[in-house]
């Protein structure tokens, strides 16, 4: 194989590539501070003093002079050749789909656990009631029954309480494999940023991904103005989420909306908080409660509307 080198120029510290073809310099290295990680271009034979008027190029002519391979190149710090075809989905998506069988797995778990409590409350109750209105039962017969009473209730509690151990189980699954998810989506957020799937580019495309980066940057947005920009570029980027989300939930109003949208776009609640109008965080929260409730989902609070956020990704 080729000894091939490209040098990535930088003058902060900053995620690298893991492929050891990549080689950090920092350029413009002549008297600032030495990031330690880095190689400096003011070593060797070079011209760092003339990064002023050359910028990165003092980067590239210290890899002329410097390094050692038949190949060198070079990339600035936050732009890296790919190949659109080899963007690493499919970990991505199976990661999607075992969080959406997981989801449903809890989501039979709670109604086949909910049904048994039921029956065995049913029954409870049933044989209280028998125990009030039968004034004639024999003490043999009445100490019978509320030893029947007392083992159901038993049974009962012993099967909430399994129940809970196994919900706490696959709870602790489904957080595991979503935090995998954030880690794999935040590796490729830059693919997906640069790399649509898309073939042609139109001018709302470009205003879409305009109003998402100031997003992402914390920049000012009025989501009442940009809400169908968000909306696009969600359905661009996000396989239709914008749309799939009202077709699915169509009883879900604007501030729901809202909250969903910039859930999907990776927001924290503190980001949410501002860009729905200035709101506390404990109201996002309630907000994020509420929409399970409201669209029936299994599982409820912070993480329940994660799991529901993932679930439209999904679908």
């Amino acid at each position: 194989m080729k000894n091939i080198k490209i040098i990535v120029a930088t003058h902060k510290k900053y995620q690298m590539p893991e492929d050891q073809m990549y080689f950090p310099v920092q350029v413009g290295a002549e008297g600032k501070t030495k990031i330690e990680e880095y190689t400096q271009d003011n070593t060797g034979n070079n011209i760092s003093l003339k990064n002023p008027y050359f910028c990165e190029l003092t980067g590239l002519y210290w890899a002329w002079k410097n390094l050692e391979a038949e190949n060198i190149g070079l990339v600035h710090y936050r732009r890296y050749f790919t190949n659109k075809k080899k963007i690493p989905k499919e970990e991505n998506e199976k990661l999607r789909a075992e969080i959406a069988e997981l989801v449903e797995v809890l989501d039979k778990m709670s109604t086949s656990c909910n049904k048994t409590q039921k029956e065995l409350q049913d029954q409870i109750n049933a044989l209280k009631s028998k125990q009030e209105k039968d004034v004639l039962m024999s003490p043999e017969e009445y100490a019978a029954i509320q030893n029947t009473i007392d083992k159901l209730t038993k049974e009962k509690e012993q099967n909430e309480k399994e129940q809970h151990q196994e919900y706490e189980k696959l709870q602790a699954q489904f957080e595991a494999l979503n935090q995998k998810l954030k880690e794999v989506e935040k590796q490729n957020n830059r693919f997906r940023l640069i790399y649509g799937n898309y073939d042609c580019v139109e001018q709302k495309d470009i205003k879409a991904l305009q109003v998402a980066l100031n997003l992402s940057q914390n920049k000012p947005c009025n989501i009442s103005d940009d809400r169908e920009d968000i909306k696009h570029w969600l359905n661009l980027s996000r396989n239709g989420f914008a749309d799939k989300l009202h077709k699915t939930y169509p009883m879900l109003d604007k501030t729901f909306l809202d909250i969903c949208y910039l859930a999907a776009l990776g927001l924290s609640i503190d980001e949410i908080a501002q860009y729905a109008g200035n709101i506390k965080r404990r109201s996002v929260e309630r907000y994020m409660s509420l929409i399970c409730q409201e669209v029936q989902y299994p599982m409820s609070g912070k993480k329940g509307f994660e799991s529901f956020i993932n679930h439209i990704l999904t679908i």
